[in-house]
């Protein structure tokens, strides 16, 4: 399954800022619906693991999602949507805040995650 291409704005060992483009040839959007492909919240959750999967480069860290406390899909992102998806680390690496955002300020996805780690 190919990625989507992430342009990184902002990388520090406690927050990533990627910008992405929901392009038509990701698998995601197969059979999600015809005729109006939405990309699935689980995609979205799955961009987030990739973003924190940087923070963990950045941290020298390996954190992982131990379960999320609150998502929302606020607004559906079909093909050739812009995007914007920031993730957070607490200073303690024990909780993720992230959010998917429009460049015109729509919000796509947002939520709260509880997170693990150890040093790399």
């Amino acid at each position: 399954m190919r990625d989507p291409v992430f342009e990184t704005e902002e990388l520090t060992p406690s927050s990533c800022r990627v910008r992405f483009r929901a392009a038509a040839d990701l698998d995601w959007f197969r059979g999600h619906f015809d005729g109006l492909p939405v990309l699935p919240g689980i995609a979205q959750i799955y961009f987030v693991t990739l973003a924190l999967g940087k923070i963990s480069g950045a941290a020298r860290r390996s954190f992982r999602i131990a379960g999320f406390r609150q998502v929302k899909f606020t607004f559906p992102m079909t093909v050739g949507d812009e995007a914007e998806l920031s993730v957070r680390v607490d200073g303690g690496g024990e909780r993720l805040d992230f959010e998917i955002r429009s460049p015109g300020g729509t919000v796509f996805s947002e939520g709260h995650a509880s997170l693990s780690w150890s040093a790399s």
